[in-house]
């Protein structure tokens, strides 16, 4: 559940808050805070900021989906001014005068979701919605919008306000989608129905800012092509014990580069269950914020199909080739049996990684 602060600085700002609780409890964890000690007494449920609003924000703005602030925008301004950091990770925030006639989207209004809260408070409370982001305002495609709804990563944030500027400027840009079917295609993307006849158009366009934008796992496309990555990937790795973490990640990082597929492409590593606490995996699954899953000998063992298999991982696991039954356990069931390979074993170095695609 998405945490939500609110914070006021006024008996009518508490007032508000209380009500923005109401409205938020059954889609958040909202939690009170007020800046004045003198409320935070009389208020039991509201939590006191006494050591100065830039600590409380510091320990609050990485930690939280939404904050909100009942008062002036300086405030808010001043307050979050320091610890802004990219439009990826930043937290929503709203402002709210304290008789809640406006609420305005402050910051992280698209891939933050700020916009969606305030719509959303401002209907509850019947105040009016503030939002100044282009696309939104002219009621155009709101490309990141867009991919965090598909569940696609944004590979490139200057591409993303490239493509942003040229649709508010009434561009309609070529689009292609590989391997996949988009139902309800955007307006303002011309779609093309072939690579080859996509290629051709962005090669026309090398020297704009933004070619075109591509839905792709691979990565080897044109430069000012942005790319909107879906997570389909299952990577199965297998590594001796206790390899070194560092060349785990150089390893499969190899092999990715190898076969051009995009690192945010990834939607989970898979091993056997030995490797549970393989520190070179359990590191790398950390480091890239990608879920690690791990089967047993007897699960893997069931899996359907031909693999290389080693005699020398066979005694040691049970099974002659982890990377591989691993990728395909992880699969859907109906998949298992035709399997849509990427890459089967590569092994090098006390490493191996083999990768399939999901279905679509």
């Amino acid at each position: 559940m998405s945490i939500v602060r609110i914070i006021s600085f006024t008996e009518a700002g508490y007032q508000l808050s209380c009500k923005m609780q109401d409205c938020l409890q059954e889609r958040a964890e909202v939690v009170l805070y007020s800046g004045k000690n003198q409320v935070a007494e009389r208020h039991a449920e509201v939590c006191a900021v006494s050591d100065g609003l830039k600590n409380w924000c510091s320990e609050v703005f990485d930690k939280s989906e939404v904050l909100i602030f009942v008062g002036a925008c300086g405030i808010a301004v001043r307050t979050i001014a320091p610890f802004v950091n990219s439009k990826c990770t930043d937290p929503a925030v709203l402002v709210a005068d304290e008789q809640g006639k406006h609420i305005i989207s402050l910051l992280s209004g698209h891939l933050g979701g700020g916009n969606q809260w305030t719509l959303f408070l401002a209907q509850k409370l019947q105040a009016d919605p503030v939002i100044t982001t282009a696309s939104d305002v002219n009621e155009h495609l709101a490309v990141d919008v867009w991919a965090k709804q598909q569940g696609w990563q944004i590979a490139d944030l200057t591409l993303a306000k490239h493509a942003a500027a040229a649709i508010v400027a009434g561009e309609k840009l070529p689009f292609y989608a590989e391997d996949m079917q988009i139902q309800n295609l955007p307006k303002e993307l011309n779609l093309f129905s072939s690579k080859e006849s996509f290629q051709e158009m962005i090669s026309k366009r090398a020297g704009e800012p933004i070619a075109g934008i591509v839905v792709s796992i691979y990565d080897h496309w044109q430069k000012n092509v942005l790319r909107l990555v879906p997570k389909r990937v299952i990577l199965g790795i297998g590594c001796r014990k206790e390899k070194d973490p560092a060349e785990v990640e150089t390893q499969v990082r190899q092999v990715l580069e190898n076969y051009h597929v995009a690192v945010e492409s990834i939607a989970k590593l898979v091993s056997i269950d030995l490797k549970a606490e393989e520190a070179g995996i359990l590191r790398l699954a950390e480091r890239w914020g990608i879920p690690f899953e791990t089967f047993s000998t007897e699960e893997l063992q069931l899996v359907p199909g031909t693999f290389a298999e080693s005699e020398f991982v066979k005694k040691t696991t049970g099974v002659g080739n982890v990377c591989e039954r691993a990728a395909v356990a992880a699969l859907p069931e109906e998949a298992q049996r035709q399997p849509c390979w990427i890459c089967h074993k590569q092994a090098e170095n006390g490493v191996t990684v083999a990768m399939v695609a999901l279905p679509l």
